[in-house]
């Protein structure tokens, strides 16, 4: 794995680089810092966005002590584990004030319900939406609880019921929609809140997120969360399963098995091995925990074949019992993903694009393959998308990914609005006739989106694949992985620019949003 990579410096400063030099929004560095607490390793990036450009400043991680499949077993020592991540991302002359924390699928419940509201006749801002999940949340949460995460589909306005995509911008008077919720207890926020105030009093927790949607968000293309889509993130202690639909997160459960069940079960070898070729009966003779991870690593490297002989604590042992053995809990892993799904309640026809599988148990030989057997759908593996700062991404790093680059979208997207609306006010308070026509360029555009969002409900979907197919592709395969996330935290198909103040031979990720609000501030200065 990776111990540190530490980027510190590539950023260039530039205060020409889009064109805003008066403002004080965009210039100012803003620093984030996000914390993955896994079963295995606790992860953090601490990084930096100026002038729209995001870079990792660092990255970290240590083993995970105190929990136990996703669950507090000692605060103890897991606040020592995270005062550790928190010591190491330490970088001079950057202040960490706040942190997003990513926890495993156990710590999460989630609902679902139909809610209405009625108007008078009005056009729909984001206060409004706020508002309609806020009486959500009245209805479907109990005291104690706090929603993380929020989504409206089936979403349909006024007595026709007409059905559309966003209500931004609608007129309307009445709004009726499904609404999924995540959500978490306060006792367990609670536990949390406590262990980051006792490793520093002034640090707070900025927001919470499930590891499975973070790692989802980092992983899959835009086309397979729009035509359906099952996400597995296999991690290490819990597999996290969530389900997209029309770009739309609408499922999340979990199962308590991942990548350490292998090793557990490997342990057990000396049983296995007795019962079938001896006595027919189990022993309780184990191999270490050390020895097993040993062999997991070797057969995962392909060093212990089916007819390979090999010994362990003395014993002699065949390498098609490990085969077997990793086939069978494959197997059972397979099993209790089908039964998730079965209670989803959701249609095969509906998730086009089948299952994404990645996480720690993603090199499994195998897997994948029992995985679509079993389910009757196809599996394509998936590595999270590339990120600037860090030398290599791997299959253990989808949530530590996807929580830094909704972090950074969050800011990067609140800056961009708030330098949107002050030309707008700056050409609204001046009534030349080349500020009327773009006021009505404006107008023209966000009706004509509002339209388009409207008539097309269901965008196109790709071919059908038989079910059953499993389609393994190449895992960096990220060409058409979120766009809106793609221009924040950039990848290695990020369209590169070098500027005049960049560090020789280190071209920036530069987002084409951020170049289109230069252009547009441009037209309206020129």
């Amino acid at each position: 794995m990776f111990g540190e990579s530490n980027s510190v410096g590539n950023l260039k400063n530039s205060k020409d680089i889009i064109g805003f030099n008066d403002s004080k929004d965009f210039n100012d560095s803003i620093i984030k810092a996000v914390i993955d607490i896994g079963n295995s390793k606790i992860k953090g990036i601490i990084g930096e966005m100026i002038n729209g450009y995001v870079s990792v400043l660092k990255y970290v991680e240590v083993d995970t002590v105190g929990i136990v499949k996703s669950e507090i077993e000692n605060d103890s020592e897991l606040s020592n584990a995270i005062a550790r991540v928190l010591d190491r991302l330490k970088v001079p002359n950057k202040t960490i004030d706040a942190i997003t924390i990513g926890l495993g699928g156990n710590a999460f419940k989630t609902i679902r319900g139909n809610v209405v509201s009625v108007y008078e006749e009005k056009k729909i801002n984001e206060d409004d939406i706020e508002e309609f999940y806020k009486k959500a949340e009245n209805k479907l949460l109990k005291n104690g609880e706090k929603a993380i995460h929020r989504e409206m589909y089936n979403i349909k306005i006024n007595e026709n019921k007409q059905r559309v995509a966003n209500l931004l911008g609608h007129t309307v008077s009445q709004i009726e929609s499904d609404v999924y919720m995540v959500y978490i207890e306060n006792l367990v926020l609670k536990k949390y809140e406590n262990i980051i105030k006792n490793i520093n009093s002034k640090l707070k927790i900025e927001k919470i997120m499930a590891n499975g949607y973070a790692s989802a968000i980092s992983s899959l293309r835009n086309d397979e969360k729009n035509a359906g889509v099952i996400f597995l993130d296999i991690g290490d202690g819990v597999t996290d399963i969530a389900i997209f639909k029309n770009k739309k997160f609408i499922f999340f459960d979990n199962i308590k098995v991942g990548a350490l069940y292998y090793i557990n079960e490997i342990s057990k070898l000396p049983s296995y091995v007795n019962y079938i070729e001896k006595e027919n009966k189990y022993i309780k003779t184990t191999i270490n925990i050390k020895n097993a991870v040993e062999i997991f690593e070797k057969y995962i490297k392909k060093e212990i074949l089916d007819d390979k002989i090999f010994v362990i604590e003395g014993i002699t042992y065949k390498g098609k019992y490990i085969k077997a053995l990793v086939d069978y809990r494959s197997d059972v892993i397979a099993g209790l993903v089908k039964t998730i799904l079965g209670k989803s309640g959701l249609k095969p026809e509906n998730m086009r694009s089948g299952i994404v599988i990645t996480g720690g148990a993603l090199v499994v030989d195998g897997l994948a393959e029992i995985i679509s057997e079993k389910t009757g759908y196809k599996v394509r593996k998936a590595l999270p998308i590339e990120i600037n700062g860090i030398e290599k991404v791997d299959e253990r790093m989808g949530a530590i990914v996807g929580l830094f680059g909704e972090i950074m979208q969050y800011e990067y997207l609140k800056m961009k609005k708030l330098k949107i609306e002050e030309i707008e006010n700056t050409i609204k308070n001046e009534k030349t006739p080349e500020n009327v026509a773009v006021q009505n360029d404006i107008k023209n555009e966000n009706d004509e989106k509002t339209q388009n969002e409207t008539n097309t409900i269901v965008p196109p979907l790709p071919p059908e694949i038989p079910s059953g197919t499993t389609t393994i592709t190449e895992p960096n395969d990220d060409s058409n992985i979120d766009d809106r996330f793609r221009e924040v935290i950039g990848s290695k198909e990020a369209e590169l620019e070098e500027t005049e103040n960049a560090p020789e031979g280190k071209p920036k990720a530069k987002s084409k949003l951020w170049t289109n609000i230069k252009e547009w501030f441009q037209n309206f200065t020129d």
